[in-house]
């Protein structure tokens, strides 16, 4: 889905990421899709991606685990 991201302000997408966080992802894709890196709202983007990659990473270590316990 396409947004306007010319009338959006940082403010506003730091808003977004409280109380639609899907619609928030979706405008920062769009957002960097469109190289308007000044419009994205890096402080949640990278805490998301730091999350995840630990959220990752606990996985891949409890897969490991379960692995281990049955060799």
């Amino acid at each position: 889905m396409e947004y306007k991201t010319e009338s959006l302000s940082k403010e506003r997408l730091k808003e977004l990421y409280h109380k639609d966080f899907p619609l928030w992802a979706e405008i920062n894709l769009q957002l960097l899709k469109e190289k308007a890196y000044e419009l994205v709202d890096w402080e949640n983007l990278l805490e998301e991606i730091e999350d995840m990659a630990r959220s990752d990473l606990k996985a891949c270590i409890s897969y490991l685990a379960v692995i281990l316990e049955h060799l």
